[in-house]
């Protein structure tokens, strides 16, 4: 796990997984992206959740997943179709990678002014890939000093098996970052309002 990690943090700091084929995205995306609607003071999100290697034999993860009551509910976000994405390329290239799967992919805009905070039910902004199993949980996104983003993600692929992603981590604007988990990651995007 420690190796994947490595290598997926110098890919990303080398300008994204592009190396792997996991995060490219043509300029023609990137750019289309850039223009999606945004509410004014919104921010631009998007949320990635993969499969990676194999899935883990029973026990199952125990960890709880804390979903705190939203604050920002569906009527507040105003979800972006996924061909406008910017991490709408990386998913298709998981789609057709037998070590990567799809598991769900989501954009959104919402309102959080400066120095506040929003909470948002994953069932709220992400579409499961068919077949990837349910996915619940919470993202919390504060903007004060610095931007933060807990990730707690519920992922259920198959009966009996329940994987935990739990993570809380600064994030900048226009920046790919990713959360691990041995058999699942994600990848956030946060883009500044138009």
């Amino acid at each position: 796990m420690k190796d994947r990690r490595q290598f997926l943090q110098q890919t990303l700091a080398l300008g994204g997984l592009a190396g792997a084929g996991l995060l490219a995205t043509s300029a023609a995306q990137a750019q289309n992206a850039a223009t999606a609607p945004a509410a004014a003071g919104g921010l631009v999100m998007e949320l990635l959740l993969f499969r990676q290697g194999t899935l883990p034999p029973p026990p199952v993860d125990e960890r709880n997943v804390s979903v705190p009551t939203p604050t920002l509910v569906r009527e507040q976000l105003t979800t972006l179709p996924q061909g406008s994405l910017q991490l709408a390329g990386s998913a298709a290239v998981l789609r057709k990678r037998a070590d990567y799967g799809l598991i769900a992919l989501g954009g959104w805009v919402m309102p959080v002014p400066s120095n506040g905070t929003g909470t948002i039910a994953l069932s709220d902004v992400l579409a499961n890939a068919p077949g990837a199993g349910q996915v619940s949980g919470s993202l919390v996104f504060t903007r004060g000093t610095y931007l933060t983003v807990g990730l707690d993600a519920l992922w259920v692929p198959k009966d009996g098996l329940q994987l935990v992603l739990s993570e809380k981590r600064r994030v900048k604007f226009n920046e790919r970052h990713y959360f691990d988990h041995e058999s699942f990651g994600a990848i956030v995007l946060v883009r500044a309002p138009a």
